[in-house]
């Protein structure tokens, strides 16, 4: 009789873990002094799918659940979900166009204020524009951006973080200089 190398008889009369090799069904032979954890069985299933005499499996499991459906070994529509997935639940992109709102908004509360900040009515919508307005718009990207690179693969072009800053830029200035217009019109008063 020949050893091998046994991980489930330990302490058998061989020393060791070394024992006799397993029967036809990959079961080894039970051995005195030897542990087998309860109800497992090395292999486990036969080819039909069901468990082996003594053996476990998860409760539902069958090994036939898991043989692919074409003969390429791809997995095809209605196994695992397959057919929920598709390039674009794959690739994740940057809202751009959350940015682009933001710097419109900002770049135009800032001409407003500096044109026509002399009148107050036109300094508090150029402030509120630039101000909750287009800073929420920027937070709003930072959300949907955050959901994007959580996507397998993110693409984004190099020029982003130019038109984030500039964005943040130019809601900066909408918000002071729509300021300052308030702030003139108060020490006026």
């Amino acid at each position: 009789m020949s050893e091998h190398w046994d991980p489930w008889n330990q302490g058998a009369q061989q020393g060791g873990r070394w024992g006799p090799p397993a029967d036809d069904r990959g079961t080894p032979p039970a051995a005195p002094g030897g542990f087998t954890p309860g109800g497992f069985t090395p292999g486990g299933f036969t080819p039909g799918g069901s468990p082996t005499p003594g053996g476990s499996a998860p409760p539902g499991f069958t090994p036939d659940g898991f043989a692919p459906e074409g003969p390429d070994g791809r997995l095809g529509p209605g196994q695992f979900g397959a057919e929920r997935f598709t390039d674009a639940d794959l690739v994740g992109a940057p809202p751009k166009i959350w940015l682009i709102a933001a710097l419109v908004l900002g770049l135009a509360a800032a001409a407003v204020a500096l044109a026509l900040g002399a009148s107050v009515g036109y300094a508090f919508v150029a402030w509120l524009l630039a101000g909750p307005v287009a800073i929420g718009l920027l937070a709003i990207f930072t959300q949907s951006d955050v959901r994007q690179r959580s996507m397998p693969i993110y693409n984004a072009p190099s020029w982003l973080p130019a038109l984030y800053w500039s964005a943040v830029a130019a809601a900066g200035l909408g918000v002071l200089s729509s300021a300052w217009s308030i702030a003139q019109w108060a020490g006026h008063q």
